[in-house]
């Protein structure tokens, strides 16, 4: 596997793994701003986009951006949507699961230009 590549894999599980996390803190918000600035899981999810943000900025280096962003972003969203399903017992209706088909259709279409 092309070094570029895992980078593109590395960015995705941490942009993913940080989302999950700023959902699983937001349903647990405190009601002050205080709350809100010592709760720890904010914390581990900035640090979690952080790692994604070096990983991403690394595939950049051997990456167009056109090729690159919508790899990541595809990505990312097929598996959040896939483990919100999992993990917060959300729903998906069948338009949103054509909208993944159609992700994966462009992803493709991009991938190999």
């Amino acid at each position: 596997m092309k070094i570029e590549y895992l980078y593109l894999m590395l960015a995705i599980v941490f942009n993913t793994s940080a989302n999950l996390v700023v959902k699983g803190f937001a349903t647990k918000q405190s009601e002050t701003i205080s709350d809100l600035l010592t709760n720890v899981p904010l914390f581990i999810a900035v640090a979690l986009f952080g790692i994604n943000f070096i990983f991403y900025t690394k595939a950049l280096y051997y990456l167009n951006i056109s090729i690159a962003y919508p790899i990541v972003v595809g990505f990312s969203i097929i598996l959040i949507l896939s483990l919100s399903m999992l993990l917060f017992n959300e729903r998906l209706s069948l338009v949103q699961s054509g909208g993944i088909g159609l992700i994966i259709i462009g992803i493709v279409m991009v991938f190999w230009h």
